[in-house]
C-alpha cells in the first residue's frame, strides 16, 4: 500500500509539473520537458540512496532505449550493444565532469541549492525544523508524504 500511496502522490506532482511547464511560454519554448520532471523528482526524494536509485532508472530506460537504435546493433551480440552504449555514456560523463568542474554558473546553481536547502542544518535533523527537506522527510516517515 506504501507504493501504491507514493505512486499516487508521484503522479499527482508529476501532472503539476508539466501543467505548470507547459503553460509558461518561456520555460516550454526554452527547456525540455525532460528537465523540471527529473529536477522535480531528485527534489522530492529525501535522501541520496534515493537520488541513486532514480538516476539508476533513468540509465536503465537509457541502455533499453539506446542499444536496439545503434547503426551496428546485432541482436546476436546485445552485451556488445549495451558495451557500446556504456562506453559513449562513459566518454560523455568524463566530458561534463570536466565541463562542470569549472563552469561558475553551475557552481552559483549548487551553492544556491545549498543555502536554500542545506545551509545551517545540523548533524542530525531538528524534530521543530520547517524547511523543506526536513518537512518531507518527516512527511515521507509518516507515510504523508
Amino acid at each position: 500500500m506504501k507504493t501504491v500511496l507514493a505512486n499516487a502522490i508521484m503522479a499527482e506532482k508529476l501532472s503539476a509539473t508539466i501543467r505548470k511547464h507547459m503553460t509558461d511560454g518561456d520555460r516550454i519554448a526554452s527547456l525540455p520537458l525532460y528537465v523540471p520532471i527529473t529536477t522535480m523528482m531528485m527534489d522530492m526524494v529525501t535522501d541520496h540512496g534515493s537520488r541513486v536509485k532514480i538516476l539508476t532508472a533513468t540509465l536503465i530506460s537509457f541502455v533499453v532505449e539506446s542499444a536496439p537504435a545503434l547503426k551496428d546493433f546485432d541482436l546476436g551480440d546485445i552485451g556488445g550493444a549495451i558495451e557500446e552504449v556504456f562506453e559513449d555514456l562513459e566518454h560523455q560523463l568524463s566530458q561534463l565532469r570536466a565541463n562542470l568542474a569549472t563552469d561558475k554558473a553551475f557552481h552559483k546553481s549548487i551553492i544556491n541549492n545549498y543555502e536554500t536547502e542545506y545551509a545551517g542544518r545540523k548533524d542530525e535533523e531538528v524534530d521543530n525544523c520547517e524547511c523543506r527537506r526536513c518537512t518531507a522527510r518527516r512527511a515521507a516517515q509518516t507515510g504523508a508524504a
